[in-house]
Order: C-alpha cells, then sequence, then structure tokens
C-alpha cells in the first residue's frame, strides 16, 4: 500500500514537475519552463545584428533596443536571449515565410554561443542620483557582475542568472574572489565614485573582462530590464518604486550616453539589450544621430494564432495540467487585450477553477460558464479583465436571456446559429444600458490572401518587404498576422476552409473588429480596404446572410477591461513630464465629469475641434440649449477683421461664415431632440449649419445606417453621425481637456509622440473620409449650391456660353455627346467652350483637402477632360426647381435650406452671388420667374403647368378668335395699309378660303405645343417623390417645356413680349425668326404709326409753310417758291401713299404704287424701306418720328429748310450788297462836288461813278427774275423729290445766286480801286500839309505863352466836306492861325514871317540868327529862355 502512494506521489510529483504552470502575477520566470512562440521580426533582426558586430574591427559597445509595452513579453524575450546563451532554453518557435512555426536558434554553433556571457539587470539597480552618460554603460555592467562576484544569490532572476554562469565558468577554473578583487569590492567604491571618477568604473569592470576572457568569453550581453515611466507602471498596475522608475531625466541621460561615442568606445566587448518601454522606445527613435549607433525593434503583438500554436505546443507536450474547452484560450487571450502577461493571469485563474473541479468531481461547464467562476474566484480578474456589471446592464428581465448571454458574452467568440441555443437569436434585439446591441451577426467568407493583398494596394497601401504601409502611417502592417488573427477569431467553426474569416455584418463593426484583433494605427484603413474588396460600399449586409452569432464588438469593447486602455497616456507625451501633469489633470477633469457628464461630452466635442479643425488652442464654451445636449460650435468671429468658423477642416465648409457645429449624442432620442434644435436655428436665421454627430453607441449609429424613411432622410441631410470607438472616445477626452484642467500643460502636436499622433492621424482622416462621404450624399440630395465657377464669380459672358453648351448638350440634343459633336450651326466655338470647361474644373487647393474632381455645380462630369465632358443635370437644380413641388425662392430661405459649397476657396464669391446665378439660370429654363423685378429683395416663383396651358389657349384665342385685337381683326387693319393681296397671301386667317402661309405655320405649331403639352402633363403628373428619379426625367421634362415655349414663340410667345417700333427698320413681316405676333403686331403699329406720322409731318409741312411766308426775308423777289413746293411734295407724296390722292402729279405718281416709293414699299411689306423712307421725310420737317420731338426751324437738318436758310443768307447778302454799294457810290458823287479842286488827279472821275451806277442797277433787276427759274431748277430733280429725296435742292443758292453775287463782286471792287481809294488818298494829302504847315511853328509860340496848342485836323474834323469845300476850310484854318500867332508877337517887333524863321531854326536845333534886341524882346515876353555857362577853349 506504502508503494502504491509512494508510486502515485513520485508520478504526481514527475507530473507537476512537467506541468506548465501560468504565470498568476502575469510575469516571466528563469529560467523558461517552455518554448518561446513567435516575436519572428525580433529573433531574425537580432540574429542578424549579432554576425554584423561581432568582431574584432568594431571598436564600440552596443545596445539593441526591444520596444514594447508591460505584458508583451519583454522579459520573455530577454529571458530566452540569456537562456540561450546558457544553453536552458526550451526553444524558440518563430515563424517561417510561409507562415509555419518553426524551431529556430539564435547561434549558430556551440563556440560562438559559448563566446557570450549573459547577465540580468534591473533599471533600479542602476538609477542612481549620480547616473550620468559618461559611465552610465560600465557601471550597469559593475551592477551586473556583482552576483558573480560574491556568489551571494537571493533567488531573484539576477540572481538565477548568475548563478548559471557561474555553474558554466566554475568547471574551467572561474574563482569569483579574482572577479571580486578586480572589481575591488573590498573597497566598497561609493556610488558617487563609481559615476563621477573619470576612469575608476571603466577601469574596474575592464579588469573583471579581462579574467573573464581567460574562460573564453568574447562579449558581455546584460539585459537591462524594467525601463518604464512612472505613469506607464501606473497603467498596468505595475507596484513599483517610483524612485526605480524612468523620468524625463533619465530618458535624456540613457539616450545622451547611447548617442555619445568615447563612452561607449571605452568597453567594445559590452553588449547592452534595452528592455524599452514605447516612451523610452520613442525617445530613441527620435534621436536622429543614434540611428547608425544601435538597433531598435519594436516588439509584435502576440498573435491569437501565436497563442493557439503555443497552446497546442504545450498540448502536444503533455504539459498542460487540463484540457481546455473549446475557444477558451481563444477568447482567454481576447480578454487580455493581446497582452501576453495578463493572459497568464487570466489561464492561472482558469487552472485554479478547474482544479477545484477536479477536485470536487464537477464537470467543465461551457466557457461562458466557466469565466463568470474564475469572475468570483478572482478579484484581479475582476477588477482588470472583465467587467461583469456590464451583463447587468442587458435591457430584459428575463432570467434565462441572461444567462445565455452572459455564456455568449463571456465566451467571446462567434457560435454557428445552426448549433447555438434555440433561444440565442432573442439576444438581437437586446441592448446595454449604453444602447448598444450585445449580439452581432457574423457572416462567414473565404478571403485569399492574394485578394487581400489586391486590396490594400487599391487602398493606397505600399508594400516594403512584408510589410504594409499606409500614407499616413509610420509603422508597418503584417497582412498575414492580421487575416491569422481574424481567422483565429472563427476558431469555434470546425469546418472552417483555409482562407475563412468570420466578419460582422456592419462594416463599422467590422473596423473595430480588426482593430480589436490587431492592434494597429493602419488597422482601420486595412479593414476599410479588405470590405470595398469584398463587400462594396454597402454599409451593413442583409440579416440573411448571417452565419454565426456572437458578442457585438462594442459589447466586447465595454466589458473586456483591457481593450478600455488601449489608449494610454504613457504612450501620448514625448516627455514623461508631460504624461505626468497629463494625468493630474486627468483625475482633475475625471471628478468634475462624474458630477456632470455633459462636461465630459464636451471635452470629446474639444478634443474634435482641436483634432479635426486643427485648432489646439480651442477651448470654446459649450452652446447653451435647454435640450440639455452636448454641443461645441466652431468660433465666431470677435471683432473688425476676426475670422470665425472653421479653419482646416475645408470638408465641413458648407456654411458662408464657415459654421459648424459638433454635437455628442448617446442614444436615438438624443439624437431627435438635436435634429430639432437644429432646425430651430436655422429657422432663426443662422442660416444651414453643417451639424456633425458623434457617438460611442453602435445601436445609435446602426440606427442611423439603417433608417431610410423620410423624416430619417430629412434628420441625415441635417446631421452627420460618426461613430467612435471606446478607444477614440478615450484620446479624444485626453487631447480634448479644458483649459482650465490643464494648469500649464499646453496640448499640441508637437508634444505627442509620434505613434500617437500616427493615431491621431487614423482618427483624423476616417473622420475626413466620413465627412466627404455625407457631402457626397448632399450633393446627390441637391443640398449644396455650388457655384456655377469653383474658384471664382463667373462673368455674364462665360455664364451665357455655359448655358447654351449645356442646354444644347443636356436638354435640346444629348446625342451630340459633347463638344466633339458641336458644329458651325450651333452657333458655338468648341475652343472657347472648351477654355471655359477649364476655367471651371476644382482646383489643386481643393481636391488637395479630399474633394472630387466632378464635386462642383455639376452640369458638366469630367471638365478636367474637356473633350470628354458629358452634361448632366445637377441633382441641386432638380431639388429646387422641381416641377411638381413648385417652390418659392427667396435668398433668406436659401440661406435656411441651402448648404453653400467653395465659398471658402473661391475669390469674390458670396451666397448672393451663387443664389443669383442659379436663380438666373432657373429662369432660363423657365422653370422660375421673378415675381417682381421692382422688388429690392426679389422673389422668386415657379413656372406652374397650368401657366404653360394658359398660353396655349391664348395663343390660339388670339390666332382664331374674334376680338378686336385677335389675329384676324389685326390682318384686316393690315389691309387697309399694306393692301390686300400680300396680306392675304401672308396672313389670310383661318377659315378664309386661301389661308395664308404664315397662318398655316402658326397653326401647325400651336398643334405641336398642345401635343407636346399634354405628353408633358402626364409626365409631370407621375413624377415620383424620389430625387433620383426626378433628375433623371427632368431633362425630358425641360425639353418639352422648352419644344412647348419654343412653340409658342413662333406664334403667340409666353410671357407676352411688349412689343414696340424702338427700331422700325428692322420690321420684316416675314422674319421666320421672330414671333408672328410680334411682327403682325409691329405692322399694326407701324401702320398706325405710320398714319400717325403721316399727320404730324403734314401738319409740320403746313408750320413751315407758315413760317416762310411770314419770314421777312423772303419777301418778293425771293424765290421762296423753290422751298414751298419741295415742303408741299412731301404732303403730296404721304397724300398719293396713304390716301390715294391724284391732284397732283406727286399724288399721281405716288398712288400709282410704282416701284421706289411709299406705297409700293407698304404693299410689298418691305416695312424697313417704308420706315426709311418716312424718316426722310421726317428729317425734312425736322420731326423725330421715334419720340415726336419737334426742332424749330433754324434746327432742321432736312435739305429743304437747310439750304433754305443759307438760300435766305446769302440772298440777304446779296441785297445787301447792292444797296452798299449804292451807298458808296452816292458817297463818292458828293466828296467830288459839283466842282473840283483844280489839283485833283482824277477830272473824269463824276462820270465814271454815274456809269457803276447805272450797272448796278441792272444787276438789282436780276432779283426780279429769280422766281421766274424755280420751276426750270426744280424740274432738274423732281423725280429725285417724288422719291422723298432733296439732296439735290442745296445746290439751288449757287445756281440762283452765284452770277448776282459775282457781279457786285466786281462792281465793289471797281469802286473801291478807281474811286474810293484815290478820294481818300486826295484828302489825306489835304489834310497831312495843312497839318505839317504853319502848325508845327505856331504850337510853340503858344505854349511858352500858356495858351492851348493846335490839334492836328483829322477826316473826322471835315467827315461829309466836299473836295472844294475841304479847300475852303483848310484854307480858312491856316489865316486864323496865323493871326493868333501875330496878335502873341506884338510888343516883340518880331514880324510873323520872322518867328517863323526863328522857330524853324529851334525846330532844327540850330541857333537862330536873332539881334540881340530881338532876342532880349523874346526873352522879356517869356518866348525863349537864355542859358548861360562857362566857357570852352576849341
Amino acid at each position: 500500500m506504502n508503494e502504491v502512494k509512494e508510486a502515485n506521489i513520485a508520478a504526481y510529483a514527475a507530473k507537476a514537475l512537467k506541468e506548465h504552470r501560468w504565470a498568476a502575477t502575469g510575469v516571466s520566470d528563469y529560467p523558461p519552463r517552455d518554448p518561446l512562440v513567435g516575436q519572428s521580426t525580433f529573433f531574425n533582426r537580432y540574429r542578424t545584428f549579432i554576425k554584423t558586430v561581432d568582431h574584432d574591427g568594431d571598436n564600440f559597445a552596443h545596445v539593441f533596443a526591444v520596444e514594447g509595452e508591460w505584458g508583451k513579453g519583454k522579459s520573455r524575450l530577454g529571458h530566452e536571449l540569456v537562456a540561450q546563451i546558457n544553453d536552458c532554453s526550451k526553444g524558440w518557435y518563430v515563424r517561417d515565410k510561409q507562415g509555419g512555426l518553426a524551431q529556430a536558434q539564435l547561434f549558430d554553433d556551440e563556440v560562438k554561443r559559448d563566446e557570450y556571457l549573459s547577465l540580468y539587470i534591473r533599471y533600479s539597480q542602476v538609477a542612481s542620483e549620480y547616473q550620468n552618460s559618461d559611465n552610465w554603460f560600465g557601471y550597469g555592467l559593475y551592477k551586473a557582475l556583482l552576483p558573480l562576484a560574491t556568489k551571494a544569490f537571493d533567488h531573484s532572476i539576477q540572481s538565477e542568472i548568475a548563478k548559471q554562469s557561474l555553474k558554466r565558468m566554475e568547471p574551467l577554473g572561474f574563482d569569483h574572489q579574482q572577479l571580486a578583487a578586480a572589481l575591488e569590492l573590498e573597497q566598497d567604491h561609493s556610488d558617487e565614485q563609481l559615476y563621477y571618477h573619470d576612469t575608476l568604473v571603466t577601469n574596474l569592470v575592464q579588469k573583471a573582462y579581462e579574467y573573464l576572457s581567460l574562460f573564453g568569453i568574447k562579449y558581455v550581453l546584460v539585459v537591462l530590464d524594467e525601463l518604464e515611466t512612472v505613469a506607464e507602471a501606473a497603467t498596468f498596475g505595475l507596484e513599483r518604486d517610483e524612485a526605480s522608475q524612468l523620468d524625463g531625466q533619465a530618458i535624456r541621460l540613457i539616450g545622451k550616453a547611447i548617442k555619445e561615442e568615447d563612452p561607449r568606445r571605452k568597453l567594445p566587448w559590452l553588449r547592452y539589450v534595452a528592455l524599452c518601454s514605447p516612451l523610452l522606445g520613442q525617445q530613441l527613435r527620435e534621436i536622429q544621430s543614434t540611428a547608425r549607433r544601435f538597433e531598435l525593434v519594436e516588439l509584435e503583438h502576440n498573435a491569437f494564432a501565436d497563442v493557439s500554436d503555443y497552446v497546442a505546443q504545450l498540448r502536444d507536450d503533455s504539459k498542460l495540467r487540463f484540457d481546455y474547452p473549446a475557444g477558451l484560450v481563444e477568447a482567454a487571450y481576447a480578454m487580455s487585450g493581446a497582452n501576453f502577461g495578463w493572459f497568464n493571469v487570466i489561464m492561472a485563474n482558469v487552472d485554479t477553477v478547474l482544479e477545484s473541479y477536479a477536485q470536487s468531481g464537477k464537470t467543465v461547464p461551457p466557457v461562458g460558464e466557466l469565466f463568470d467562476a474564475v469572475l468570483d474566484a478572482s478579484g484581479r480578474v475582476a477588477q482588470h479583465v472583465l467587467d461583469a456589471n456590464v451583463i447587468e446592464g442587458i435591457q430584459t428581465s428575463d432570467h434565462g436571456l441572461r444567462t445565455l448571454a452572459r455564456n455568449l458574452l463571456f465566451g467571446q467568440l462567434p457560435v454557428p446559429l445552426t448549433g447555438a441555443d434555440p433561444r440565442t437569436s432573442e439576444l438581437l434585439p437586446l441592448h446595454n444600458e449604453y444602447d448598444d446591441s450585445i449580439v452581432s451577426l457574423y457572416r462567414k467568407v473565404e478571403w485569399a490572401e492574394l485578394d487581400c493583398r489586391q486590396a490594400l494596394v487599391a487602398a493606397k497601401f505600399h508594400r516594403d518587404k512584408e510589410e504594409w504601409f499606409y500614407p499616413s502611417v509610420e509603422q508597418g502592417l503584417n497582412l498575414k498576422a492580421l487575416l491569422q488573427n481574424l481567422k483565429t477569431f472563427a476558431v469555434s467553426e470546425t469546418a472552417m476552409p483555409a482562407d475563412g474569416l468570420l466578419i460582422p455584418l456592419q462594416r463599422s463593426e467590422f473596423k473595430q473588429l480588426v482593430s480589436l484583433l490587431y492592434n494597429h494605427p493602419a488597422a482601420e484603413f486595412a479593414a476599410d480596404a479588405l470590405w470595398s474588396r469584398f463587400i462594396g460600399e454597402e454599409h451593413k449586409l442583409e440579416d440573411e446572410l448571417g452565419s454565426h452569432i456572437g458578442p457585438s464588438v462594442a459589447m466586447l469593447l465595454r466589458l473586456d477591461l483591457r481593450y478600455r486602455s488601449q489608449q494610454h497616456n504613457s504612450m501620448i507625451f514625448r516627455d514623461p513630464d508631460f504624461a505626468t501633469q497629463h494625468e493630474k489633470a486627468m483625475e482633475k477633469a475625471g471628478g468634475a465629469w462624474s458630477k456632470n457628464p455633459l462636461d465630459r461630452a464636451q471635452s470629446r466635442l474639444t478634443g474634435l475641434f482641436r483634432l479635426l479643425d486643427r485648432q489646439w488652442q480651442y477651448n470654446e464654451p459649450a452652446y447653451p440649449n435647454k435640450e440639455k445636449l452636448a454641443v461645441q460650435m466652431a468660433p465666431r468671429g470677435a471683432g473688425r477683421g476676426s475670422v470665425g468658423g472653421l479653419q482646416f477642416c475645408d470638408g465641413l465648409k458648407l456654411h458662408p461664415k464657415g459654421q459648424a457645429w459638433f454635437a455628442w449624442v448617446n442614444n436615438v432620442q438624443e439624437l431627435h431632440k438635436l435634429h430639432q434644435l437644429v432646425s430651430r436655428v436655422r429657422s432663426d436665421g443662422d442660416g444651414r449649419i453643417p451639424v456633425m454627430a458623434f457617438t460611442g453607441s453602435v445601436a445609435v449609429n446602426d440606427w442611423y445606417v439603417s433608417q431610410d424613411d423620410l423624416q430619417a432622410e430629412q434628420l441625415k441631410d441635417d446631421i452627420l453621425l460618426y461613430h467612435l470607438n471606446t478607444s477614440e472616445v478615450d484620446v479624444l477626452e485626453r487631447i480634448g481637456l479644458q483649459q482650465s484642467y490643464c494648469g500649464g500643460l499646453v496640448l499640441k502636436e508637437e508634444v505627442f509622440t509620434t505613434k500617437f499622433k500616427a493615431r491621431l492621424n487614423s482618427i483624423r482622416d476616417f473622420a475626413y473620409q466620413r465627412i466627404h462621404q455625407w457631402r457626397s450624399r448632399l450633393s446627390q440630395r441637391g443640398l449644396i449650391a455650388w457655384p456655377l465657377r469653383p474658384t471664382a464669380k463667373i462673368n455674364n459672358d462665360d455664364r451665357q456660353i455655359l448655358f447654351r453648351t449645356w442646354k444644347l448638350l443636356a436638354i435640346d440634343q444629348p446625342k451630340l455627346g459633347g463638344l466633339h459633336g458641336l458644329t458651325p450651326e450651333h452657333s458655338l466655338d468648341a475652343e472657347e467652350v472648351s477654355s471655359l470647361f477649364s476655367r471651371l474644373t476644382v482646383s489643386s487647393k481643393v481636391t488637395a483637402q479630399g474633394y472630387g474632381r466632378n464635386e462642383h455645380a455639376g452640369l458638366f462630369r469630367d471638365l478636367d477632360q474637356p473633350a470628354d465632358a458629358q452634361a448632366a443635370l445637377p441633382p441641386f437644380l432638380a431639388a429646387i426647381a422641381d416641377p411638381k413641388k413648385g417652390q418659392q425662392w427667396t435668398l433668406e430661405k436659401a440661406k435656411q435650406h441651402w448648404y453653400w459649397g467653395y465659398l471658402w476657396a473661391a475669390n469674390g464669391l458670396g451666397e448672393k452671388t451663387v443664389f443669383d446665378d442659379w436663380m438666373w439660370w432657373c429662369s432660363q429654363l423657365h422653370l422660375l420667374k421673378i415675381e417682381d423685378a421692382t422688388a429690392t429683395k426679389p422673389r422668386f416663383i415657379p413656372l406652374p403647368r397650368a401657366e404653360l396651358q394658359n398660353a396655349i389657349d391664348e395663343a390660339n384665342n388670339w390666332l382664331t378668335g374674334a376680338a378686336e385685337d385677335a389675329y384676324p381683326a389685326t390682318v384686316d387693319q393690315l389691309a387697309l395699309v399694306y393692301g390686300q393681296g400680300r396680306i392675304d397671301e401672308l396672313f389670310a386667317p383661318k377659315g378664309k378660303s386661301r389661308q395664308g402661309a404664315e397662318t398655316t405655320e402658326a397653326l401647325d405649331a400651336l398643334k405641336r405645343a398642345g401635343d407636346t403639352f399634354e405628353a408633358l402633363k402626364l409626365q409631370e403628373e407621375t413624377l415620383g417623390d424620389l430625387l433620383d428619379e426626378r433628375v433623371a426625367t427632368l431633362p425630358e421634362i425641360l425639353k418639352r417645356r422648352s419644344l412647348i415655349l419654343r412653340e409658342l414663340g413662333k406664334v403667340h410667345p409666353h410671357p407676352l413680349p411688349t412689343v414696340t417700333l424702338d427700331n422700325t427698320r428692322n420690321i420684316n413681316l416675314e422674319d421666320q425668326h421672330t414671333p408672328l405676333y410680334v411682327r403682325v403686331e409691329r405692322a399694326r403699329l407701324f401702320a398706325d404709326q405710320v398714319q400717325n406720322w403721316a399727320g404730324a409731318i403734314r401738319q409740320r409741312v403746313d408750320f413751315l409753310l407758315g413760317e416762310i411766308e411770314a419770314d421777312p426775308r423772303s419777301k418778293a423777289p425771293f424765290p421762296r417758291r423753290l422751298f414751298t413746293l419741295s415742303l408741299q411734295t412731301i404732303a403730296n407724296i404721304l397724300k398719293g401713299a396713304l390716301d390715294g390722292g391724284s391732284a397732283t402729279a406727286t399724288q399721281k405718281k405716288e398712288a400709282s404704287g410704282t416701284s421706289d416709293t411709299l406705297l409700293h414699299y407698304l404693299r410689298k411689306l418691305k416695312l424697313d424701306k417704308a420706315s426709311e423712307r418716312m424718316e426722310r421725310l421726317a428729317q425734312e420737317v425736322g420731326y423725330d418720328l421715334h419720340s415726336g420731338a419737334v426742332k424749330t426751324p433754324d434746327e432742321i437738318n432736312g435739305y429743304i429748310f437747310q439750304t433754305y436758310r443759307q438760300f435766305v443768307e446769302r440772298y440777304q447778302e446779296a441785297v445787301e450788297a447792292v444797296s452798299d454799294i449804292d451807298k458808296r457810290i452816292r458817297l463818292a458823287l458828293d466828296t467830288l462836288g459839283n466842282e473840283l479842286p483844280a489839283d485833283y488827279p482824277e477830272p473824269k472821275h463824276p462820270s465814271g461813278l454815274l456809269e457803276l451806277q447805272r450797272q448796278l442797277v441792272l444787276v438789282q433787276d436780276s432779283f426780279e427774275g429769280l422766281d421766274e427759274q424755280v420751276d426750270a431748277l426744280r424740274g432738274r430733280y423732281i423725280d429725285q423729290t417724288h422719291r422723298g429725296q432733296f439732296a439735290a435742292i442745296k445746290d439751288a443758292p449757287d445756281q440762283l445766286l452765284k452770277t448776282v453775287q459775282q457781279r457786285l463782286g466786281v462792281l465793289g471792287g471797281k469802286l473801291r480801286g478807281d474811286y474810293e481809294n484815290i478820294i481818300a488818298r486826295y484828302r489825306a494829302q489835304q489834310l497831312q500839309k495843312i497839318n505839317t504847315g504853319l502848325r508845327p511853328l505856331i504850337n510853340p509860340l503858344l505854349k511858352a505863352l500858356g495858351h492851348p496848342s493846335i490839334d492836328p485836323i483829322s477826316e473826322n474834323d471835315v467827315r461829309g466836306y466836299s473836295l472844294h469845300d475841304l479847300a475852303v476850310e483848310l484854307d480858312l484854318r491856316n489865316q486864323q492861325w496865323q493871326s493868333r500867332a501875330e496878335t502873341l508877337l506884338q510888343g516883340t517887333g518880331i514880324s510873323f514871317s520872322r518867328w517863323c524863321e526863328v522857330a524853324q531854326s529851334l525846330i532844327a536845333n540850330q541857333q537862330p540868327a536873332l539881334s540881340a534886341q530881338e532876342q532880349q524882346a523874346l526873352v522879356d515876353k517869356g518866348i525863349l529862355r537864355v542859358q548861360i555857362t562857362f566857357g570852352e577853349m576849341a
């Protein structure tokens, strides 16, 4: 019995020693008891690394850094390196190129392996207040060698490793005391000495190395563990002394130690493997100059496949204590959040529960129940792994369903619908307290890896060896690992093919699942690419396609606590000190959030504004609302010149001021409240603001995606809903902290780690994608008013060309296909249109922001390739001008209902410009019309179909009706003016024996209009409510409306134009391009106008005849008949043409209607010629046909009155010339007098003047004969006057007055030259003689004695004197002057003749010959003065 017991005990002991024990603390042990599975990248890199640096020519210490968060297997990896060197490894299984697991060795052979001595040290042993970069390497090695030198082992991992190294070298003669002596342990050097002394620690470890080399050691490998910050340790619940944790200074010191060459040159045989936290790894990455000094590898996530294979390996080696139920291992790993440390914790607790079951004889329950028991047994699992309270939040009172849900959720993985509990499908409608679905349907698919690779290529991934890189993500993605993880999620499916997967039926959930199973910055991009490749653009597959049912991803994220911590504070900031500040800020904010959940939502939205709009300074207050919704709006501009609204989130700039709302909703009810709030604000005048609502609820997102009724579509028009998973929400809360919580911490992209920035970019990129999709939907819904030109305001000429081109290719002749179909008859220049298209393309600036090249007004597609551009009908046009809805538009209403595109990117564009362009476009299409053109705020109203019907009826009534203003009555009126023959030929109305040609064409046109209207009526009445249907149908509707209006336009246009006679020369009754109504109406108006004009012209003729009659200048013998007869000719032309008069030759000729007469033009309907003839006649009488204005006789510029004025002027000049010459002859005769002076040179002058006088009488008599010449003169151009042409009359003045004027000129010249000049010269000579005779001699005498001097005699003094009288007068004056001189000389004894001699001498500046007595007498009298001066010898 005892032997049996001993045997059982021995077997049990042997089994226990062999069995694998999970690390209940989650920490790896040494020596390893099990093989290492995975980390292929590290294995390959490190193996290459040691081969590269291990040679004698390498003179530096080297560092190989391994980056990974706690629980990812850094320590296990470090232990494996040591175990490989110490030959105690249980094996390392890595994946080969085919993806299979294969055992591998780090060293090629034992010789190479034995060159290494492996040591282990924790950072806490290196940390010191004295640490510096100069001796950091040496000090670490010194500490690592101590257990080997002291032979003091404390059962720590470091001691175990040192013990193995000791056992390895002792057989070779190793003595630990000699190593201690080399390290001078007896001197007990302090940390300060070891760190601060320049050479101490280097010399010590160099001596130690020299001793170790005696045993074949060439390289010393030190594994440095626990390089984690305080924040990282706290994140993972590690209980460590904060003093031994990395801080910012320590991280910088390590980086400096690696960077500097001198410390590393001291110990070229030293190799460090630093097991770094992500933050330290990030810092080392960003030290650019260290790139060539160390190798850094980021640990791969432990794939589900690695775990499965690892457990399978244990099972194959009979090391598992229990036979785990199917799916338990995968479920445990899913709960761990892909963290191997926590996986160990969970599995250790599972083993404990299974042990209790085995001892009590219980059967192993299903996976769900088993984990329920684990939760009860392990507080650590309950606190850090599974949130059991989530189960209690399931909204059901059915205990059975709750239990079923617990089992399914704790099982973590989908199960086939066919083998599931019958009530499992009842879980589908259930939700948790967050309104998330608790379960989801999954579909079994087969996705070949090659197709998946193609999907990544199509999504802009590029491959570098085995890794795939997305443009905005630095870290490479392993497609094989991703697919392997997805395959492991389907472990419950036993008959799954090699490429088989289980995927959720909803796109968003699939993306979450991929991110959950393969935690990578580019995971969502890859998921999006795969869905698009294999499923398409559908957001959700039909439920009927589901083959499995399992926990919803949202529920897993709430249930599995490890997934809630995927974004850790330790990975956010480059500087650990920032992380510490941020953690304190989060704690402060968390306290406030717990009291007011809206504050938490506000922080999320603030984070979204900072992230999506790149406004890291954003800190706006919440938008106040009574609905108590979390709403944040883009900043408003504050003050003049400030710019509010979105700054960089261009995809959402759909408001004129760039305004946008971000809102948070937790359930569908809040989403509806938000919609009501948005609608109310829009109606208050703020315009249509784009609203992006965010939610963490999958249920809300599912509702938003699945609903398609009218109300839901309207909600989607106003609100873009975007789902954020818990990881993304955590990120947003961290970057959205209000500044009041942050203290001095400034949140901006520069302070974040590259990895965290990649995460932010991922969130931003996916949000942008959704914004672009929503904007595209809005455009398809016809809600965005895109400008006709995306980059600037379109000018009127371009707009007109664009409209004509579009209408031709989209409405009138769509079969033309494009610009290549244009011909000259289309009156469009293809090159000009092509150039216009190039100006209408979307700019590269806009496409860089995610806009598509066809995101514009939508009138043409592919504008960037003008030759291939295709005309299209924009949904926006169909929405605003729907003929069935008949909407009215004002600018204010448009602001409420329209989104506005590109106002942020275009020059000179505003909402009014865009509104005016589209209203103009609709008006041109006869869909809308302006209600009141004079209104300051115009309203555009629809053109209803009934209006077209009325227009057709009005046209028919006009064409065939009996009203006075109808077509038949008007035609009768025309016949009176234009004659019956031609009018009947063209316009004889319906019912006449011979219908007019124009009438027949008009009747045909109205019939076509009526037929087209009936088809239009049927089409519009059956028009559906769907916009797509309207877009498809509207071109045909527009074409039919256009055809109706075109046919009406031939006859009786709508709207009926106001017909005027602005340009009567353009009247053409046979012009097919002018509506019949307009032609006939113009003819009628012209006929009336002709009568009115004729009356006015006749009145002017009578008036001008009276003016000539009353003009005194036209009295006989003036030949006024020349002008009165010409004016009467005008009256006779009108009377003959319009009244049929025959009293005069002119009337007879006009009434005959021969060619080139006014009547001929009227009869032949050459109304332009008739109008021209009337204008010519009116011009002659100074009458303006168009304005009715008249001119005064002096202003008339017709030939008749121009000539009259010239003739009168020249006639008057001639009459005045005769009178003048006559007066001059008479004056000359009077001047000569009856007796000529004896010295007059021309004694025959009197008889000559009498002859001139006779000739003048003959000229004067010729005036009487002018009137007799009028008839002969008019006879020369009478035919021209009958045609209303009076230009020839302008020659009459020359013809009648030229001879008279010439003769008068001769007479006047002869009189002046032969007579008047000679007489004048003789008189001047006589005056000159007297003025230069005695007067100069007498004036000095008069002046000396104070008497006035004698003035010279001028012509005026003797005017009217005949020559004889002039001689007598001058002689008399000489006598008077002499007498005055003699009187003044009395008493001097000097005679007048003697005085003349004296005066002549003095005037000649000569000394007069005076006697002393004469001189004294003149001096005494005061007549002369004597001057006495000094003499001077000659």
